[in-house]
């Protein structure tokens, strides 16, 4: 067995005793959501910066018109959008995880999965 066999081997290996795949997977599309919404709704593609599509005049004021009010521009360099970045895509891709603590702690929700054929991808043992 060569060396790519071996690590193919172990990737595989490490990949099939992962538990909750699920999950991950619900993770990583909050994740990709998150930055597709800043790459392309709120980012201007020549500045690389967050800008109000609908008045650029706002936007040289340093302000975002958002929900029926003004709010300023939080990242108006590469390392601030890479920190609002860092921090969406981890906030986001949270979600999944604290919806499945929320749910595993309603006794009745429990139940409810338990007597269906949801049970079949959750541990007997919460």
């Amino acid at each position: 067995m060569n060396i790519l066999q071996s690590s193919y081997l172990k990737i595989k290996h490490w990949i099939c005793k992962q538990h909750h795949l699920e999950l991950k997977g619900a993770q990583l599309l909050c994740a990709a959501y998150s930055v597709i919404v800043a790459l392309t709704l709120i980012m201007n593609p020549e500045t690389k910066t967050i800008i109000d599509v609908n008045s650029p005049e706002n936007t040289k004021n340093g302000y975002v018109y958002s929900n029926g009010s003004y709010r300023p521009v939080v990242a108006c360099n590469a390392w601030e959008m890479w920190c609002l970045s860092f921090a969406r895509i981890s906030a986001f891709s949270m979600y999944p995880v604290l919806v499945a603590v929320f749910l595993s702690k309603c006794k009745a929700t429990l139940n409810m999965i338990h007597k269906t054929q949801i049970a079949l991808n959750f541990p007997r043992k919460c």
